[in-house]
């Protein structure tokens, strides 16, 4: 073999625990190793495979759920961000205008990392067996690894750009010209079947669970959800229909790379990815245990007096949901979460710009009115159809000590409007007059503690010329991974750890009843291994299965047979779920794209709270009509379902095409 000059990180005993663990380079070594010298030392061979995994957690090819540069957590319709909206570094109106071209993507464009990182996997890959200082069962699990890295990889990327080129297992000759190095698109077909594949693959020789030290490293169950991730993208209707608009993407023998047609098997095989993740019988929707101080939900007969999952009778619902994101329940003690990233610097700047003005934070991150207006009310009706019982009021403000049917959840003299609402609507949205507790501070004694955040206009935490960006665009923010005791720059203040959900089991259990609700009829698909199959239709009994645990944990009635028997009424009620369950874990934007509903839902206005009222009698109940907020302005065009390959990779590589409408 030639002998190949590598520059390599080598990390001995490198952990993925944490993101100093394998990041924080420093406290190891960097050496220029004789490349084939690298495998015979088990210490430099681990070390290859976490750079490997670095390739999908560093700062550049980062995991969309994110503030900084605006990852796709704020390209969507559900948030915004708000400091610096005048300058041109804000890269949130950037995004959300559709500013961004192939020459100019800020720092959101990955291209380069990740096929790095794919050359850098298959290397490893292919030399993995040379270490004999590992077992052969260590050679095989690593080995695995790095083949699921790197189909992860492809999938970041097909996401992202649609059908991307698929090198050779064996890499490329980088000494070999440009020209000779070019490589065109394959189809998605192709993408679908090598990724799928890959992780099938992958799956066979990786365990089911690893223990609290790498707990971000591969399992079987991580493999297999993100193939079915991979193959429900494969049977939306961006990539399986008529009307997809990709059809004009070809590669650069005018070959057409995403048919523009619809094969029901496609979703057959997205149902039975997810059931392979569903019938591994490991993970489970998170629930905590009712207590003392449970918001009992309306009562309704088989719910209120059933367990979970038939009903909420032995859990909390509010606990339930928060506890799953806010850190006060550690990774590893939630079954629920299939696959998280540890690191929670990307978390912690969330939580600061949420947190109001007045106890230290940023104040700056807006959750749109369309958002709001989607959570139910307690009973499970949407306030465009609410109950006698649980009416939507938009009119007044809550007085518990007035009020004929007292909300638990609600505080003092908030509006109407955020008065019975479900339990995910407390757990995920910040609104004027809620309590945030930022109970680590110390300067001031509690002076800071359990304040209500205050947007009218002059207010503390409201609109006012001297803090300009600093105010909550739409008056309501995120909530949702808040713990009582976060705070920001204040004395004592700090923010507790945090992880980042990248796949979790409700997201199977709404994958596998999507797919479903497009089965006209019986499929037989073979299992990830080929040695036996699973039988998918469209089963209402089996799509109950999955959504009414999901509406249960949060103390919400399954809906009724009817929206299951319609296939239209059930794809709304899907969305719907998945609008709100998902919610600020950046799936809103890639959701509207692969459901080709951009085109109307992202070139809606973005709505919210009227900033420019105060607090005083004539102005306090207009605060919170809803208007348009010009300050954010807000388009989507076709070319916008794909993300432009970088000017400087189509002159590196010519035989590459562009997504259709760049240039």
């Amino acid at each position: 073999m030639k002998k190949i000059i590598y520059t390599v990180v080598c990390g001995l005993g490198l952990s993925l625990a944490s993101c100093s663990d394998y990041l924080d380079t420093d406290k190891y070594f960097n050496d220029t190793l004789m490349f084939d010298s690298i495998w015979v030392n088990k210490g430099y061979t681990e070390g290859w495979l976490a750079t490997c995994y670095s390739s999908i957690f560093d700062h550049i090819s980062k995991i969309d759920m994110r503030k900084d540069n605006c990852g796709f957590l704020f390209m969507a319709d559900d948030l915004i961000y708000g400091d610096w909206l005048e300058q041109r570094t804000n890269r949130n109106q950037f995004y959300q205008n559709g500013e961004y071209t192939p020459s100019d993507q800020g720092e959101n464009d990955p291209w380069g990392r990740f096929y790095e990182g794919i050359r850098r996997t298959s290397l490893f890959i292919t030399n993995i067996d040379k270490c004999m200082e590992m077992s052969q069962k260590e050679r095989a699990d690593a080995k695995a690894q790095a083949r699921f890295v790197r189909a992860y990889i492809y999938y970041k990327l097909i996401e992202r750009f649609g059908p991307v080129p698929i090198l050779p297992e064996e890499g490329l000759d980088v000494e070999e010209s440009y020209v000779k190095l070019s490589t065109p698109r394959n189809s998605m077909q192709e993408c679908t079947d090598y990724v799928s594949e890959q992780l099938a693959i992958a799956a066979t020789n990786l365990p089911e669970t690893r223990n609290k030290s790498d707990i971000m490293r591969a399992t079987k169950g991580i493999a297999l959800a993100i193939r079915a991730k991979m193959l429900i993208l494969a049977a939306s209707p961006l990539y399986n229909s008529e009307k997809t608009p990709l059809y004009q993407l070809k590669d650069d023998k005018s070959r057409q790379l995403v048919e523009n047609v619809m094969n029901e098997e496609k979703w057959a095989k997205a149902a039975a990815a997810a059931k392979e993740v569903i019938d591994m019988g490991i993970y489970e929707l998170y629930t905590a245990k009712i207590n003392n101080e449970t918001v009992v939900p309306p009562s309704k007969a088989g719910y209120s007096d059933a367990d979970f999952p038939q009903g909420w009778a032995n859990i909390d619902p509010f606990l339930s949901y928060q506890q799953v994101f806010n850190g006060d329940v550690v990774q590893s003690q939630i079954k629920e979460i299939i696959w998280a990233n540890a690191n929670k610097d990307q978390i912690v700047p969330l939580i600061e710009h949420c947190i109001p003005y007045y106890q230290g934070g940023w104040n700056c991150i807006a959750v749109t009115q369309k958002q709001v207006d989607a959570y139910q009310m307690a009973d499970g009706r949407d306030i465009t159809n609410s109950s006698t019982e649980y009416p939507y009021i938009t009119e007044g403000f809550y007085d518990p000590a007035k009020a004929e049917k007292p909300c638990n959840y609600a505080e003092n003299d908030i509006s109407m409007r955020y008065v019975h609402r479900e339990p995910r609507f407390y757990v995920s949205i910040g609104y004027n007059g809620k309590i945030w507790g930022c109970t680590s501070i110390t300067e001031g004694g509690t002076k800071f503690h359990n304040q209500p955040a205050i947007y009218y206009k002059g207010e503390r935490d409201g609109k006012n010329l001297a803090q300009i960006d600093n105010h909550v665009y739409t008056g309501c923010t995120m909530y949702k991974f808040y713990f009582e005791e976060d705070a920001n720059n204040k004395t004592g203040a700090k923010i507790c750890n945090k992880f980042e959900p990248i796949v979790r089991y409700a997201e199977v259990l709404l994958w596998y009843a999507e797919a479903m609700n497009h089965l006209t009829k019986e499929y037989s698909i073979p299992n990830f291994t080929g040695e036996s199959a699973i039988v998918v239709s469209r089963d209402p009994k089996a799509m109950h299965d999955c959504i009414r645990p999901i509406r249960v944990r949060v103390g919400l009635p399954d809906y009724e047979d009817n929206v299951y028997e319609n296939v239209s009424a059930f794809e709304a009620a899907i969305k719907h779920e998945r609008q709100v369950e998902l919610f600020g874990e950046a799936k809103r934007y890639l959701d509207l794209n692969r459901w080709l509903d951009s085109m109307k839902e992202q070139n809606e206005p973005i709505r919210g709270c009227n900033m420019e009222m105060s607090s005083s009698n004539e102005q306090k109940q207009r605060f919170y009509t809803p208007v348009i907020i010009s300050s954010m302005k807000k388009s989507f065009i076709e070319r916008q379902y794909l993300w432009p390959i970088h000017t400087n990779e189509m002159k590196r590589n010519p035989r590459l095409t562009q997504a259709p409408g760049w240039k």
